[in-house]
């Protein structure tokens, strides 16, 4: 049975740390644990794909205005970090010598908030897009495996297709094929090392509700 990557990784949290209060600065994580993660957002190849941060309240009495979050070296503030309206946040990319002496700090008490990584695949809102963009999303995936999974990414099946889910028959062309949904919606397509040097515009009947690595 053909393991489906995007069960285990896109829409899915990645990382959940769960980091130790200090009674003076509230809860910290070392960042070096995050830093390659963000380093991977700013690298991601497809204007399709996303990783983002984010803290939630874990209780009714904290509201998200109230939540402060910053990064320290060697234990002295640096940055605040900006958190929005729906929580989420980005994570500064340092270096790797820069990160190994960094912290990140928030001023809740432990078990108040949680901070989270996750990463996602945001469907297009056109009804063209460029194969490239589209399938560059399975290059960003294996990116992502070999971060979260390191030497292990060797035992995890490489996704050479794309899911797309409807919410309705649709069709998607691409050069002079067309693809049909089946009896659940959905169409898969397999990566086409002679179609991404051509780079042809896909063309979708309709808008899909979803887009898996497989």
């Amino acid at each position: 049975m053909k393991l489906r990557r995007s069960h285990v990784l896109f829409g899915l949290f990645l990382i959940c740390q769960s980091v130790h209060a200090d009674p003076e600065t509230g809860r910290k994580i070392d960042y070096d644990e995050l830093n390659g993660m963000a380093i991977l957002a700013t690298q991601l190849k497809s204007p399709f794909s996303e990783i983002r941060a984010f803290v939630t309240p874990q209780s009714k009495s904290i509201k998200l205005e109230a939540v402060k979050l910053w990064l320290e070296i060697d234990g002295t503030p640096q940055m605040p970090i900006d958190i929005q309206a729906d929580g989420t946040f980005i994570l500064p990319a340092l270096s790797d010598a820069q990160a190994k002496h960094a912290q990140l700090a928030v001023n809740q008490a432990k078990g108040d908030v949680s901070l989270s990584v996750s990463a996602k695949v945001n469907p297009p809102q056109t009804l063209e897009v460029s194969y490239q963009d589209l399938f560059l999303i399975l290059t960003d995936t294996e990116a992502l495996i070999d971060e979260i999974a390191g030497a292990a990414s060797w035992f995890v099946p490489t996704p050479d297709d794309l899911s797309f889910k409807f919410d309705q028959p649709a069709n998607i062309k691409i050069a002079d094929k067309v693809y049909k949904t089946n009896d659940e919606n959905l169409i898969a397509i397999t990566r086409n090392k002679k179609m991404y040097k051509q780079n042809p515009t896909v063309v979708f009947s309709r808008l899909p509700l979803e887009i898996n690595p497989e």
